[in-house]
């Protein structure tokens, strides 16, 4: 008897393996699912994004290209989610804005181009290359 196996290099993979419905060749964790939360939901990883808290902003980075304190291009769109999380969302009240001083600033100013009120971004000059976002006061209270 002569058992003959094939297989069909050109077959595209419909494997799951962490059942999130995100297939495993675009799934960047496949094996731990996506929390389809409706934030940052195409990658396939599950998110630190704190869905009890007021807003997920606090695990944005944004970076920059070494030596610049300019904003790139890529990081602008996720800037104006911020932006428009910041002026809609009621629970936030001062925002602190961490990272190298011209980095902070820039991002700042740019918030602010876009209708955030200069009173609620507090800057906060530190050592780090990126620059990250913390509330500083908020009337949300987290559940759980």
């Amino acid at each position: 008897m002569i058992l003959v196996l094939t297989t069909c290099a050109h077959t595209k993979s419909t494997a799951d393996r962490d059942h999130d419905g995100i297939p495993d060749s675009a799934d960047l964790c496949p094996d731990d699912p996506e929390d389809l939360d409706g934030y940052e939901d195409s990658d396939g990883c599950p998110d630190p994004d704190c869905d009890d808290c007021c807003t997920p902003i606090t695990q944005s980075k944004i970076g920059f290209l070494p030596g610049q304190s300019t904003i790139a291009d890529r990081a602008k769109s996720v800037l104006n989610h911020i932006a428009d999380e910041l002026r809609t969302n009621e629970n936030l009240k001062r925002i602190q804005v961490r990272g190298a001083a011209a980095r902070a600033t820039a991002v700042r100013d740019y918030l602010v181009a876009r209708g955030v009120p200069a009173a609620m971004l507090i800057i906060q000059s530190t050592d780090d290359a990126s620059v990250r976002f913390r509330i500083m006061e908020s009337t949300c209270v987290p559940c759980g």
